[in-house]
């Protein structure tokens, strides 16, 4: 932290990578930041993964680049279903190929570089069984990590089973 002030690499370096990728979380590393923003999803076979909507059409396309003809949630597909989609492509030609990723592929990242992960208030969406899968991830990958959240049970839950995590 540089004179109380912390940088943070929203959805990864978003303006140069596609957002909520491994190539943006690789980049604010390689850039310095000291924080990365992300948002989690969950797929239908409960695979928490990166991703900011519900739906993956903002940012998934077909392997050929073109936009899916129709909505498509996370919820809805599996991890192997999500893996078909390129969510690269769509951002620039040079990401073709760029899958989803996994949070739990984030975690030695994040552990192994020293970097805090801020994990958006989207999981206030998740249910009881998926936080409890979330939060047993957090506590064995020794991540650092930040909760940004507006509701006060899952506050209490990250003081409670995480108790070195930010609120």
């Amino acid at each position: 932290m540089k004179n109380g002030v912390r940088l943070q690499a929203h959805k990864g370096v978003e303006c140069e990578y596609p957002e909520n990728t491994m190539p943006s979380f690789l980049a604010a590393v390689r850039q310095g930041y000291e924080m990365i923003e992300l948002d989690l999803g969950m797929t239908r076979d409960g695979k928490i993964v990166t991703l900011h909507d519900e739906a993956i059409n903002d940012t998934a396309r077909l392997p050929d680049g073109q936009k899916l003809p129709e909505r498509i949630n996370i919820s809805d597909i599996t991890y192997a279903e999500a893996l078909f989609y390129d969510f690269g492509i769509g951002f620039s030609e040079k990401f073709k190929g760029t899958r989803i990723p996994l949070f739990e592929d984030v975690l030695p990242l994040a552990a192994e570089n020293g970097v805090l992960l801020k994990i958006d208030n989207k999981i206030r969406k998740f249910t009881p069984e998926q936080l409890d899968a979330l939060f047993s991830m957090l506590r064995a990958s020794g991540a650092r990590v930040c909760i940004s959240c507006w509701n006060g049970e899952i506050a209490e839950k990250t003081v409670r089973e995480l108790p070195g995590a930010e609120i």
